[in-house]
């Protein structure tokens, strides 16, 4: 019985390990260099140093800090490239000025709807966040 060649989804796990044992045996796997990117992306985002030292007690914690900072593992515990670009790309659509930027855009974009429309729209947007429905006359 011959073997299968393996499908595209393994040949890419087998691919994506490779290249995480070459970032490891360079050295980038190590803990100062761990630290230096969690304190690199600290000072951009201006998160108190508290929180990286707490976040620098384990591997959990770590990982902890990134999800709730919305930070690539890849990146920080193995200094991936790809882990970073993600970061940043993430990073620029959640910035205050964006998102002061995307809350001006949705007042002029509802200014030009019909009464209608804007109710329907409201609705929507409380069916989205589980608000409850306003009572009385529309808003």
């Amino acid at each position: 019985m011959s073997k299968q060649p393996p499908d595209f989804h393994e040949r890419s796990q087998q691919s994506h390990e490779r290249a995480f044992k070459r970032l490891q045996k360079a050295g980038s796997t190590s803990a100062a260099n761990v630290r230096r990117r969690l304190a690199v992306i600290a000072d951009e985002r201006l998160i108190p140093t508290a929180d990286v030292l707490k976040a620098l007690r384990s591997d959990r914690a770590t990982l902890d800090f990134c999800v709730e900072h919305a930070i690539s593992t890849d990146w920080v515990f193995y200094g991936d490239l790809k882990g970073l670009l993600r970061t940043v790309r993430d990073a620029r659509s959640t910035t205050p000025e964006a998102t002061l930027a995307q809350s001006q855009e949705v007042a002029t974009l509802f200014g030009q709807l019909t009464p209608h429309d804007r109710n329907r729209l409201l609705n929507g947007l409380r069916n989205m966040t589980g608000a409850a429905p306003k009572r009385g006359p529309a808003a």
